[in-house]
């Protein structure tokens, strides 16, 4: 991943939904982690991926590096 000079850089990618790339990640800090789960509950639950900045948890907003669109991939589902 290209989050080289962050410390902890975290991605969410998954078949047919938009990825996401978070650096910057505090693992000793709560609100860190508690952000990556409860995005990692938004990724899952949603059909594209897709999230407006203000809908994640607001620990993530200066942290998010990437959202890239879902690749389309012929036999996909």
């Amino acid at each position: 991943m290209a989050g080289c000079e962050r410390p902890v850089t975290v991605g969410f990618q998954a078949v047919g939904k938009a990825s996401y790339l978070f650096g910057d990640i505090d693992l000793d800090d709560p609100a860190d982690t508690e952000a990556l789960g409860r995005f990692a509950h938004q990724f899952l639950d949603s059909d594209t991926g897709w999230t407006r900045a203000v809908d994640r948890p607001a620990a993530l907003y200066e942290k998010t590096l990437a959202r890239m669109p879902a690749l389309r991939i012929e036999g996909a589902a």
